[in-house]
């Protein structure tokens, strides 16, 4: 939302269901060779078709913390909104469900499933992360817990 100035959301603003996506993207081959790069890990169920096909994969599939990295909440516009409350990330887990493969495009969800005050400056704000391909198929689940400020008193 480049240009324009979202209204700042504080813990006790986030209601349970809530829902916000991130912008879908594409993965690409060379993107797989960039999170190896990165990361050190070289398997070549990441850069192999043969190989990974010879495990039970559609073709070389994405590294799962790179599917994971695809769901950063930062990415996600309501992270804007979020500036002025964010503490910290407090911790994320995920479950891999179903291989990614280069040319796959990547839909990031995340919903709000507990609002938790810890004391009247701050709380945990956790939130279900899926991640879903053009074919609406669940490739990831988890959560991510989020440390937010409280709105101060009026």
């Amino acid at each position: 939302m480049t240009g324009s100035v979202l209204e700042q959301r504080y813990l006790d603003d986030f209601r349970i269901g809530e829902v916000f996506h991130s912008p879908e993207r594409t993965l690409r081959r060379e993107d797989f060779a960039k999170f190896s790069e990165i990361t050190g890990d070289n398997h070549p169920i990441h850069s192999d078709d043969d190989y990974a096909r010879s495990r039970g994969m559609p073709g070389a599939a994405a590294h799962g913390l790179h599917l994971l990295a695809a769901c950063a909440l930062g990415a996600a516009p309501i992270a804007e909104a979020m500036n002025a409350s964010m503490i910290a990330m407090a911790g994320s887990s995920a479950r891999y469900r179903k291989p990614a493969i280069a040319g796959d495009v990547l839909y990031p969800e995340f919903e709000v499933t507990a609002v938790e005050p810890k004391d009247e400056k701050r709380g945990l704000l956790r939130l279900a992360v899926r991640l879903y391909n053009q074919r609406r198929e669940l490739l990831l689940e988890g959560e991510h817990q989020v440390m937010l400020a409280r709105r101060k008193p009026a």
